[in-house]
Formats: structure tokens, C-alpha cells, sequence
């Protein structure tokens, strides 16, 4: 089963909701970062498949969706760092590269799921190539 088609089984998995949450936040925190809640990489090679699963744990997360997309980052095209008041899930399909979260530095690879808050500042670079797909 290809990593795209197990990322759709997750998502398809947990419950999504439209929530006015996103616009409170808007409201009251217009540029600076949600720090009740901070951002979460989840390292997908800690997490046991079970019967053709990897299941990621999102208990206490609302993400609600406006766009799927799937990205490939290059040294030529990296993903440069911003912010906006949408969460996100980003799901590292394939390669390795550098998750820069309100300034700091992690390390990702393949099967690794960051999770980003509103307001989190992010972006993506690597040295090499890396394909993943973006949910918010």
C-alpha cells in the first residue's frame, strides 16, 4: 500500500470538523502564536504497524480543512517559513529534510507527521528531495 493511500486511511479515520475556533484565534491573536498548544512531530518509526496500520495518535486535536495537497521541497524549492491562522498536518511521504517551527530546527524523514497550530510559524528545507502531503 503506498504511503499516500495509508495517509488517506488516517485521514479518513479521525473526525474533522469545521470550527469557529480558527476565527476566535484570528480575533484575539492576530501574529502571535497559539502558546497553550504547541507544535507536534510525531516520529512515524516509533509508531508499530499492526495489521498494515500505523495508526497517529491526534487525541485533543480539531483540524478542520480547506485544502489537500501533496508538495515536493527540493534545495532549488524550499518551503519557506510563515505563519497563518489555518492548522495543518504535514505527512513526510518520502525523503528527509528540516521542519523549522517558530524558529527551531527538527529533523523529519518518511512517515513523520508534524502537526501545526495556528499562528506556529513553519517551513520545510532539505539538502535533497522530499515529498509530502500538506492538510488544512
Amino acid at each position: 500500500m503506498k504511503q499516500y493511500q495509508i495517509f488517506i486511511i488516517l485521514v479518513l479515520s479521525v473526525i474533522v470538523t469545521q470550527s469557529c475556533k480558527s476565527q476566535d484565534l484570528k480575533k484575539e491573536n492576530k501574529s502571535e502564536t497559539n502558546a497553550s498548544v504547541s507544535p507536534r512531530i510525531i516520529k512515524g518509526g516509533s509508531i508499530e504497524m499492526l495489521k498494515g496500520r500505523r495508526a497517529y495518535d491526534l487525541a485533543g486535536r480539531e483540524i478542520s480543512t480547506k485544502h489537500f495537497a501533496v508538495r515536493k521541497t527540493t534545495p532549488e524549492n524550499p518551503f519557506k517559513p510563515h505563519k497563518h491562522e489555518q492548522s495543518e498536518l504535514w505527512f513526510i511521504s518520502s525523503g528527509k529534510g528540516t521542519v523549522i517551527l517558530d524558529g527551531v530546527e527538527f529533523e523529519v524523514e518518511a512517515n513523520d507527521l508534524i502537526i501545526l497550530d495556528p499562528w506556529v510559524e513553519h517551513g520545510l528545507s532539505t539538502t535533497g528531495e522530499v515529498t509530502w502531503i500538506c492538510l488544512g
